[in-house]
């Protein structure tokens, strides 16, 4: 499912523990994403500050840090962006607490014995389409995205957030007003922010008329969304060998009556992943590509 953040209640800023940053990887993925930030990147060993704004409480969690995040006049530091991106990080923790919490107490409703056995089995099905519901994302993100349900179905939660709660939290205002005390400066330096984080594929616009967007983190949605792509995409291959196969192997006649399969349609990476830098994009998959080596 999908959850929309519009009023975030102001907390600490940055409340990652400092293993957050590394517990995504495994040494297997070590040298992938050691190709990716490069060798002189020290992103990751930085020392927190005095704001709790360092890379490496969001370098393995967004595969982004300094060494890749285009600059900003304003925000020579990066202080401003660290703390957005720590935000959307703790903003994106809550709501994965809520659906845990959500899912555990629908869970509980749905193992009550109601009546008899057919009873039990109809309310059984109910059950399951109704799960099946609450983990597919919301219908407005379905709607814009027709042709890539299939993928999407396999973000099971992310963060959507508003423009505009992100403007009105308190944490990050008291930062953009010690960065500059200009307010032309200060909206300047959230919508040019926004727009860098875009351009870098850290976020992507849903809705721009509602100006929603989706954080691009690594568990919660690139690695679910590359997974089924190239589950899909290997799917697709294997029906056209298929149908080389027949077509080479087979009888002389046309396809169509020697029984072979209908060629099914050509899989395509949902919008957020297509948006992504190619370097970003190709990481990701790389990573989900050592995945499927390990198992075999």
């Amino acid at each position: 499912s999908t959850a929309t953040y519009n009023s975030p209640a102001p907390t600490v800023n940055g409340n990652h523990d400092k293993g957050d940053g590394g517990r995504y990887t495994s040494k297997a993925d070590d040298i992938i994403l050691r190709a990716y930030f490069g060798r002189d990147c020290t992103c990751s060993s930085n020392s927190i500050n005095t704001n709790n704004n360092s890379t490496h409480t969001y370098r393995e969690a967004l595969l982004y840090c300094h060494c890749l995040a285009t600059g900003e006049p304003l925000d020579q530091g990066f202080r401003f962006r660290d703390a957005l991106l720590n935000r959307l990080l703790d903003m994106e923790k809550r709501v994965m607490m809520e659906e845990t919490t959500t899912m555990t107490n629908e869970k509980r409703v749905h193992i009550r014995e109601w009546g008899t056995d057919t009873d039990k089995k109809r309310r059984r099905m109910a059950d399951e389409v109704e799960m099946e519901t609450t983990m597919a994302p919301t219908a407005k993100y379905q709607k814009d995205n027709d042709s890539t349900n299939e993928t999407n179905n396999n973000v099971s939660v992310c963060l959507q957030f508003s423009y505009q709660a992100i403007a009105q939290d308190t944490i990050l205002k008291t930062i953009a007003n010690q960065i500059t005390n200009s307010v032309a400066n200060m909206r300047r330096l959230y919508t040019n922010t926004f727009q860098w984080l875009r351009n870098d594929g850290i976020i992507h616009i849903l809705d721009v008329d509602a100006d929603l967007y989706l954080l691009l983190s690594r568990d919660q949605v690139l690695l679910p969304s590359m997974r089924s792509f190239i589950c899909r995409e290997e799917e697709w291959k294997s029906a056209v060998d298929l149908i080389n196969s027949q077509l080479q192997y087979g009888s002389s006649t046309s396809p169509s009556s020697t029984g072979i399969s209908r060629l099914p349609t050509v899989p395509l990476l949902p919008p957020f992943l297509k948006a992504l830098p190619f370097a970003r994009c190709q990481v990701v998959r790389n990573i989900v590509m050592q995945e499927l080596r390990k198992r075999g």
